[in-house]
């Protein structure tokens, strides 16, 4: 993002936004704030499938050799990691015709449901 590094979270529709400045700020209206803080479109709700392999469920989408295309944009999965037996995405690239982000995600912490 040209932003250095920058933590999103999205629980529900609540987003926090922490550029490591101990400045954290929060919004119900994510893609708007998100907007306004990085001054550029961010798909938060898609983004939230996008991270972990997976096309937004509402949406069609059409499969590529690196990853797919969905609602203008072009999601590159660049390298995958091991974590937990599963195959996660470590490096991601999201561009349309205006924007383009990489992604580089440095540790998953999973809460995955274990059968007994």
């Amino acid at each position: 993002m040209g932003q250095g590094a920058t933590v999103i979270q999205l629980t529900g529709d609540l987003v926090t936004i922490d550029r490591g400045n101990d400045q954290v700020q929060s919004s119900t209206q994510p893609e708007a704030f998100i907007n306004q803080q990085l001054g550029m479109f961010v798909p938060v709700h898609s983004l939230r499938y996008w991270v972990v392999g997976l096309p937004e469920p509402t949406s069609a989408f059409v499969e590529t050799a690196t990853g797919f295309k969905q609602a203008g944009w072009l999601i590159e999965y660049k390298q995958m990691q091991s974590i937990d037996d599963l195959s996660m995405p470590r490096k991601i690239t999201i561009t349309n015709e205006q924007v383009k982000l990489k992604l580089i995600i440095d540790q998953w912490v999973l809460n995955v449901a274990k059968a007994m």
